[in-house]
């Protein structure tokens, strides 16, 4: 599988966010039932994406690996030479004004539904999150890995908990609907 990914770039920002590649590789694989997913991103991405099989030669910036249909699979997205000319608007507070914290139990839950899709809100509200527990942190947060069980509709509400933070180097939130964990998301500071 050689396919070229997309993108636009979100308002202002000069990188393609991570939701936006996770979304393009659900509507790559649009029509199978994907488990056990596992997406790891290895740096900032600026140009539109091929999406090749495991085995393929370069700079890989996303390690993929799930079930489709049952069947594991394994994929990587490096950066193609064809450059992101597109831009679209996005209001990340539409998704924060839809968030309850609780920072004492160091959780955030999204209590309507948004326009954005299931992992638009879960990155805006894990930043949130983050933001909100550690206001005296000054650095980027950057979304570096995704971990689910399954496909979230975008129309699922859901809560996430922070678990484990070692340094603001790699943080770990666990992603529960309703009382099931269906995932963990992880994100680092760059300071």
């Amino acid at each position: 599988m050689n396919t070229m990914l997309r993108f636009r770039f979100k308002g202002s920002r000069n990188y393609v966010q991570g939701p936006d590649i996770f979304n393009a590789l659900l509507q790559a694989h649009m029509n199978t039932k994907l488990e056990n997913i596992d997406v790891r991103f290895n740096g900032v991405v600026t140009s539109n994406l091929l999406l090749l099989p495991k085995d393929a030669q370069g700079d890989v910036k996303v390690h993929i690996s799930w079930d489709e249909n049952g069947k594991e699979s394994q994929y990587k997205l490096i950066e193609s030479a064809d450059p992101v000319e597109e831009r679209y608007e996005y209001d990340e507070q539409a998704v924060v004004d839809r968030v309850s914290l609780d920072l004492n139990n160091k959780t955030a839950r999204l209590i309507e539904r948004t326009p954005y899709t299931f992992c638009e809100n879960l990155v805006a509200m894990n930043k949130f999150l983050l933001q909100s527990l550690f206001p005296e942190e000054n650095g980027k947060w950057y979304f570096t890995r995704l971990e689910l069980d399954k496909v979230i509709s975008d129309e699922e509400l859901f809560h996430i908990r922070l678990v484990k933070n070692l340094g603001f180097r790699l943080t770990k939130s666990e992603i529960h609907v309703g009382d099931q964990k269906v995932g963990n998301i992880y994100f680092s500071m760059v300071k």
